[in-house]
């Protein structure tokens, strides 16, 4: 019936051969048994039984079916009214914990009470939950429900020796990377954990407490006295308490984080005032180490400060207490020098662990290091030195700790710098004091003897110099006047003078009027020795100037090397002007009063002088070929000549004005090539200074682009008349060797060649001769009456070899009884040049014209023109404008292998121009060209 779950009816057990007796049933005559269902299942049976047979008939069955529906509905409702209850007790359960953990500020409590409530909640005997870190390599804190106290006490002191570290625990790290609730037995947790084997464990139900995929930490249950089976009720109810506390522990984190951060915010501001009101570069330390120490948990801390080039000053904080300073080499093992070079921050997690990677072994000093944070101290964009951490703890450090220091650092940086510059403003404040001490003196003395004497000692008193001296130029020599010597600034007397024509450092600075620091006096061959200074190891030798002229020097010298510097220079400089000034008061003072009534007309003289002269140095400017811009400070446009102005109001107006600001930013003397299209120019950007007061700034822009294009032919020309005169030198080399070795026979053909050569390299350096002559020559030689026309045949027949070689046209039009005043040879040479190119130019069976024109004027004066005509392949527009130049060949001539060395059309320009005549040329590419001469009917003067 069970099985079947249909109603059985026996009206009589004695007949019934399935039926089972008993004891119990000996006295059954009749049975019936109805099954009882809930949900389609048969979950029990309803049975009745009579010591009467045939008891039982159909109603019974009815009665007895309809009963047991009654029975099973009510099992059913009690089964449901069971479930009801203990879902609702869980959730006041759970309501109950999420109030009580949500109230909570710590961590611990929270981790307390959800062991309690999941211990309570599903009646096992242990619970404990752990908090771990991000990575999973620290047990951060734990919570045991052991009420009947099964754990032993060793085991409970040990979970609670915090923090607890998993780094070597590689099998319980990835099993703490649960994704849901898992359930482990005993023999499951063994290899992930050893010496769980001596604790007597059960099954262990295992929740992660997570939320938004971060874990924070598992909630495990066991029950030591039986292998539990959890139901997914009670796992989803340790599925829910978990997510409870995760919600809780994210919830104190996010409170415990942002209390973290108010804090620092409020420890950096309260930094920011104290720094603001601490003026030494100790005194700042102290308040570093003391943030540091009170903001982040750290074993020790270093300030490392770039104090030279080379070394750092560090200072050590060690468990609370200050170590003595150490100085390192920058360069050296020191992590904090690593720092300072690169400018970057350097974070080590693990010191052992990354030692093999680490850029420096490290220099460590007190605690061991596990783990170390440095970042770079920055004050006005350079490095000044960096702050460091470490500790004892490996990955105790992350990035929050990271952004934390640069914060610090970006204070103390900013600090130290300002109390480096008020020292130095300090130092530079008594400096300025000293030197106005000794130029208000120096301005009141008026005997010069005196005056040399005091200021010596006072400057050398003042400044502790090993020596100080002053010298004054007398005609040809410079003169000592006073030496003062360390250490009380008492004189002494150096007898010897020097020759203004002799080198040293002295006489250098006298003749230059430019000062002269010399760091080390052994290096420098010009250094002069006194031998009443024998420590003098560092040299510097300032200008004493009245009006322009140089009348003495003011010269320092220190016992060490680099003993003096540039604030020396510019302490010195300020001096030496206020030393020259007194002693121009010194030399005028006698003159002042004889020449009072002289001084007014002299003033006015003197006014107008200046006023002619700046009208004349007006009149230069406007006159200068160069492009002249002056500015003021702020690269506004003060002054320029008529050529600036050109450019400025040019197409390139704007690139004009882009490079005088960029030269005019630049400051200083500034001298470099400026590309403006298709021009270059040479830009000279000098500060225009009144004293030492810089005013403006002046530029000037020089078209360079002719020297440059001239530089360019230059270069061509040796490359062409190297290669010209390569060939027939290798020619009347090879024929020589062949005269030498040859068959007899030959001889007078290889001494044609020879010859033949010769003539053609002597024929190159007589162009280059002639070119040499013309252009030393400031007019014509040898001037006489020469007849065109006959002239003009007798060209041609010298060149007929060459044209009837490729079978040319040539003929002499005109030119009959017409006269010119000329030198014959150099006219000849002018055609000879022109009928040389025309015939080179025109292809075989060509024609060449040389026309006489007749007269003409031009520019007023009467010409005679002559023209040189062609039908060959012509030139190039882009060649016409630069075919008169010297070393110019056209791209015909380079494409064509036509020989030349570029000399012939200069030296036809160079002969027209003494003559006072001129060629001009016009051609067409593919038709040919035309060289028109116009010579002078009047002899030029």
């Amino acid at each position: 019936m069970m099985i079947t779950g249909r109603s059985a009816l026996l009206a009589n057990t004695e007949k019934d051969a399935e039926w089972v007796r008993s004891s119990f049933s000996a006295h059954v005559r009749s049975w019936l048994g109805v099954p009882i269902s809930r949900r389609g299942e048969t979950i029990g049976i309803f049975s009745l039984d009579s010591t009467t047979p045939g008891f039982f008939h159909d109603f019974h069955v009815e009665i007895a079916t309809a009963f047991a529906r009654q029975v099973g509905v009510a099992m059913d409702n009690a089964d449901l009214f069971v479930r009801v209850r203990k879902a609702s007790r869980q959730n006041r359960m759970l309501q109950e914990l999420a109030g009580v953990i949500n109230a909570m500020s710590d961590t611990q409590s929270i981790l307390d009470h959800l062991a309690r409530y999941a211990g309570e909640a599903l009646g096992v005997r242990r619970a404990a939950v752990v908090l771990v870190s991000t990575n999973r390599d620290e047990v951060l804190a734990t919570a045991l429900y052991d009420p009947g106290k099964t754990l032993d006490q060793d085991v409970v002191a040990q979970s609670r020796a915090l923090p607890i570290s998993l780094r070597k625990e590689r099998e319980l790290r990835a099993a703490l990377h649960l994704d849901r609730v898992r359930l482990y037995s005993a023999r499951d947790l063994e290899p992930i954990v050893p010496w769980i084997a001596g604790l007597r464990v059960g099954a262990v139900l295992a929740a992660p407490i997570q939320r938004d995929g971060k874990l924070y930490g598992v909630l495990a249950l066991d029950d030591p006295s039986a292998e539990r089976e959890f139901t997914e009720d009670e796992r989803a109810l340790v599925a829910a308490l978990a997510d409870h506390a995760a919600v809780a522990i994210h919830n104190v984190q996010a409170i415990m984080e942002l209390r973290r951060q108010s804090q620092e915010l409020t420890s950096l501001f309260n930094l920011g005032i104290s720094l603001s009101q601490e003026l030494t570069p100790e005194g700042v330390v102290d308040l570093l180490f003391d943030q540091v120490d009170r903001l982040i948990d750290v074993d020790s801390a270093v300030l490392a400060r770039l104090l030279t080039p080379d070394r750092l000053h560090c200072d050590v904080l060690d468990e609370g207490r200050r170590l003595p300073a150490l100085d390192v080499p920058l360069r050296g093992p020191t992590l904090s020098g690593h720092v300072v070079l690169t400018g970057e921050p350097l974070l080590i997690q693990d010191y052992e662990a990354e030692l093999d990677r680490l850029p420096v072994p490290g220099l460590t000093t007190g605690v061991p290091t596990a783990s170390w944070l440095g970042v770079p101290l920055i004050a006005r964009g350079e490095v000044i030195g960096a702050v460091s951490i470490q500790s004892e703890r490996p990955n105790r450090f992350g990035e929050g700790h990271l952004r934390l220091l640069r914060m610090i650092a970006n204070q103390i940086a900013v600090a130290l710098d300002n109390a480096r510059l008020l020292q130095t403003a300090s130092l530079r404040a008594e400096e300025l004091r000293l030197v106005n001490e000794i130029g208000r003196y120096a301005v009141s003395v008026l005997d010069i003897q005196q005056l040399v004497r005091e200021v010596t000692g006072r400057i050398q008193q003042a400044f502790e110099y090993y020596a100080v001296a002053i010298l004054l130029v007398e005609g040809e020599r410079l003169v000592p006047q006073a030496v003062a010597m360390a250490p009380s600034g008492r004189p002494i007397h150096v007898d010897r003078t020097l020759s203004l024509r002799e080198m040293s450092i002295m006489t250098t600075v006298a003749n230059t009027g430019r000062p002269w620091l010399v760091p080390d006096v052994a290096a420098e061959p010009s250094f002069y020795a006194i031998p009443e200074l024998p420590e003098a190891r560092c040299e510097l030798a300032v200008p004493l100037v009245i009006a322009g002229e140089t009348v003495g020097v003011l010269d320092v010298q220190s016992d060490r090397a680099d003993g003096l510097g540039e604030a020396d220079l510019e302490l010195l400089q300020v001096l030496a002007a206020q030393v020259a000034i007194s002693f121009a008061n010194a030399r005028l003072f006698a003159e002042v009063r004889a020449h009072a009534a002289q001084l007014e007309a002299r003033v006015t003289a003197r006014t107008a002088e200046i006023r002619s002269q700046k009208e004349r140095t007006e009149a230069i400017l406007r006159s200068v070929a160069d492009a002249v811009v002056v500015l003021d400070l702020d690269g506004d446009l003060v002054l320029t000549n008529p050529v600036a102005q050109t450019l400025l109001e040019g197409p390139k107006s704007s690139e004009v004005v882009a490079q005088i600001g960029r030269l005019h930013s630049q400051g200083g003397v500034v001298s470099e090539q400026v590309e403006l299209g298709e021009l270059t120019f040479q830009a000279l950007a000098s500060p225009v200074k009144l004293g030492e007061l810089a005013v403006g700034t002046v530029v000037v822009l020089r078209d360079i682009s002719r020297l440059r294009e001239l530089d360019r032919l230059k270069s061509q020309f040796v490359a062409t008349v190297s290669h010209e005169l390569r060939t027939p030198l290798a020619n009347i080399k090879l024929y020589l060797s062949l005269l030498r070795k040859g068959k007899e026979d030959r001889r007078e053909q290889y001494l044609g060649v020879v010859d033949q050569e010769a003539s053609r390299l002597g024929e190159m350096i007589e162009d280059l001769l002639n070119l040499s002559r013309l252009e030393s020559r400031a007019k014509v030689e040898g001037m006489e009456t020469v007849e065109i026309g006959p002239l003009l045949r007798q060209v041609v027949e010298n060149q007929r070899p060459a044209f009837q070689a490729k079978d040319l046209r040539v003929e002499v039009v005109g030119g009959e009884g017409v006269l010119v005043p000329a030198n014959r040879n150099q006219l000849i040479q002018v055609f000879t040049n022109l009928l040389s190119n025309a015939v080179n130019f025109t292809p075989d069976r060509g024609w060449v014209r040389l026309q006489v024109r007749g007269a003409t004027a031009l520019d007023g004066e009467p010409m005679m023109s002559v023209a040189v005509e062609d039908g060959g392949r012509g030139i190039p527009d882009e060649d016409l404008p630069y075919i008169f130049d010297r070393f110019y060949r056209g791209s015909m001539a380079r494409a064509h292998h036509i020989p030349g060395s570029g000399l012939g059309l200069a030296i036809v320009s160079e002969i027209l121009k003494l003559h006072g005549g001129k060629v001009e040329v016009s051609s067409t590419v593919g038709e040919g060209s035309t060289f028109t001469v116009y010579i002078p009917l009047s002899e030029a003067g």
